[in-house]
């Protein structure tokens, strides 16, 4: 649970930076809200982001395991990895586009 909840999360991170980063204020058409490329590229980075987030949170404690090592530390390699990896995508993303966000509702 507790890794499907940080997976989320960075997910979320890089979602919002592109929602943000494609928002229109000015528009006259409602099928113009969005631009389109953000929010496709968007789509495209989140779903190759949760693979690769998944198998660095889960991916030493098999190795872990493997290699005859405790599964506890294989557990918290993988959370140290991972969480570090989806708490980056959380913030980073989000810390590019916080200028945009106090400009949002300008033309």
């Amino acid at each position: 649970l507790l890794v499907v909840a940080i997976c989320f999360a960075g997910m979320t991170g890089i979602n919002l930076a592109f929602g943000v980063t494609g928002a229109k204020f000015d528009w006259v058409d409602p099928r113009k809200m969005q631009s389109g490329s953000a929010g496709c590229l968007g789509s495209l980075i989140s779903t190759a982001y949760l693979p690769i987030s998944t198998a660095f949170l889960v991916g030493p404690a098999v190795l872990a395991s493997a290699f005859g090592f405790p599964a506890f530390a294989g557990q918290i390699a993988g959370l140290l990895l991972g969480g570090g990896l989806c708490v980056a995508c959380v913030v980073l993303p989000l810390n590019m586009v916080k200028e945009k966000v106090a400009r949002l509702n300008e033309t």
